[in-house]
């Protein structure tokens, strides 16, 4: 459970960071969802597109069942290329994401584009396509995640 606590004041600390980087004329988005992929991150996630500039993507998981616990923890810096309204074009320069299990910890990185457009006002999914390095393997692999952006 303390692992669980860290991660929420991280998530927190994330999105006041992400706000003060905002200013009024170019100010960005930011959303809690979740994500699903190998150097992006699964599980719970937090995204700050600004209009201009350097955002970030963070996801976190853990959980405990059958005596067996899993830990991931990810960060993707993103230099957005075009926002619109409703759809952002980023480049993601180095996406990072710690895998622990009871066994050895793991990492996996990968850099790539990713895509976002606005289904609704507030929801937006995203869509990654990444070059991937894990276990001594290189291979393109693709992201989602599922937000619920705030103004």
């Amino acid at each position: 459970m303390k692992c669980f606590r860290w991660c929420l004041i991280v998530v927190v600390l994330l999105f006041s960071f992400s706000n003060s980087l905002a200013d009024s004329e170019k100010a960005g988005v930011n959303g809690l969802g979740f994500s699903v992929g190998l150097a992006g991150g699964n599980g719970f996630s937090f995204r700050y597109l600004p209009a201009k500039g350097l955002g970030f993507h963070a996801a976190t998981i853990f959980w405990v069942a059958g005596g067996e616990s899993f830990f991931n923890v990810s960060l993707e810096p993103l230099a957005v290329l075009n926002r619109q309204p409703r759809s952002a074009l980023y480049f993601v320069p180095i996406a990072v994401a710690l895998y622990a299990t009871e066994e050895k910890p793991k990492v996996a990185a990968g850099i790539g584009l990713g895509y976002s457009m606005a289904y609704s006002e507030n929801i937006w999914t995203s869509f990654e396509l990444m070059l991937t390095a894990y276990n001594d393997f290189i291979i393109p692999l693709p992201q989602f995640a599922v937000h619920y952006m705030f103004d």
